[in-house]
């Protein structure tokens, strides 16, 4: 069979043949028919790929890629599942959108990070682009933060501490801040101070999303409800941010 038919129609064959096709049809096996799926991907591109597409070929980079050391892993559909919590960071979330988005260390100096100097400085002349004025790096981070709100569909949440093990207490991020959320100052005596909003829900306005919008030089909360965080479901018709 495998002289006759191409790899990928051999594996079909062969899963059809066993009853295991079958099998996950009665199981209902989500996550395993995702796993086959990628590999008959894999199957097409060898099939696409390859002079000579035989099986004992296809055989043979399993071989190899397993022996150099190839787990085997697989890419799977984020967005699709399978059903559990996917912990990934803001560039891994671009183009990706979940119901439920929880921002982590909204703090200072790890949400905008510190700036850190290029390894290698080039020369003005070498350098075509026309730098943008003011804090770069802030501007970029400020960027990073839109997005990583924007993945949200249904619900968002911002979460930070103030302890994270250090001699000092943490401050609130600044793009917080810039929302409205205040970091009240700490009371003497010991790390007691607390968020006036920290815990509370809050519902932005019912304003109208709009399609197109240019990205801000700072966030205000009426700028935020503008951008996305009034977020639009299916069922109830509005969004929700929490801060933690």
């Amino acid at each position: 069979m495998s002289r006759e038919k191409t790899v990928s129609e051999t594996m079909i064959a062969f899963l059809k043949d066993s009853g295991y096709l079958k099998y996950l049809i009665d199981k209902e096996g989500q996550e395993e028919f995702g796993v086959l799926d990628q590999f008959l991907k894999k199957i097409k591109n060898f099939e696409v790929g390859y002079l000579d597409p035989s099986l004992n070929n296809f055989m043979r980079e399993i071989t190899l890629e397993i022996e150099s050391g190839e787990q085997g892993k697989l890419e799977f559909d984020i967005e699709q599942g399978p059903d559990m919590i996917k912990v990934m960071t803001i560039h891994g979330a671009k183009g990706l959108e979940f119901k439920h988005v929880f921002l982590v260390n909204m703090v200072d100096k790890r949400f905008p990070t510190i700036e850190r100097g290029d390894p290698i400085e080039l020369p003005e002349d070498m350098i075509k682009d026309i730098k943008p004025k003011g804090d770069v790096h802030l501007q970029e981070e400020r960027r990073i933060c839109y997005v990583a709100m924007t993945r949200a569909k249904k619900e968002l949440y911002f979460t930070s501490a103030e302890d994270y093990g250090l001699a000092r207490r943490k401050k609130l991020s600044r793009f917080m801040v810039e929302m409205g959320y205040k970091d009240k100052p700490a009371v003497s005596g010991g790390r007691t101070s607390k968020y006036p909003e920290y815990g509370e829900e809050v519902r932005p306005p019912n304003i109208p999303v709009k399609n197109s919008y240019q990205l801000p030089d700072h966030f205000s909360y009426s700028q935020l409800a503008q951008i996305r965080l009034y977020f639009k479901d299916s069922r109830s018709g509005q969004g929700r941010v929490f801060v933690r």
